[in-house]
């Protein structure tokens, strides 16, 4: 069911606005399962839920959740991982760079 996380489950099927509630939910199983349970087993799912909150990397985080991701691993006493800014340019624009030159050198004329 779209929205609900189960302990060791993943968050492939969740979308919408329940995605910002469920990645928290998330967060929370994986800290009660390091503390209580078994932290072998948190540690993917924790080292998940930080890349998640990295997102795009600076200034586009999940600012809220990489905060808590990121404490969660340090109390887990797990490496943050240093993950890249994702820089790939996005599809169009190339075609909009074009049109900007374009437009540009029939300016200059």
């Amino acid at each position: 069911m779209a929205g609900s996380v189960k302990s060791g489950s993943s968050l492939i099927g969740v979308s919408g606005l329940d995605y910002s509630c469920a990645i928290l939910v998330y967060i929370t199983n994986i800290l009660l399962n390091a503390l209580f349970g078994d932290p072998a087993q948190a540690k993917p799912h924790a080292l998940a839920a930080y890349r998640w909150a990295w997102a795009d990397g600076e200034p586009y985080v999940h600012r809220y959740e990489l905060t808590r991701t990121t404490e969660l691993l340090q109390q887990m006493n797990v490496p943050i991982p240093n993950l890249p800014p994702k820089d790939e340019p996005f599809p169009w624009e190339a075609d909009v760079r074009a049109a900007i030159e374009k437009l540009r050198a029939e300016k200059e004329k």
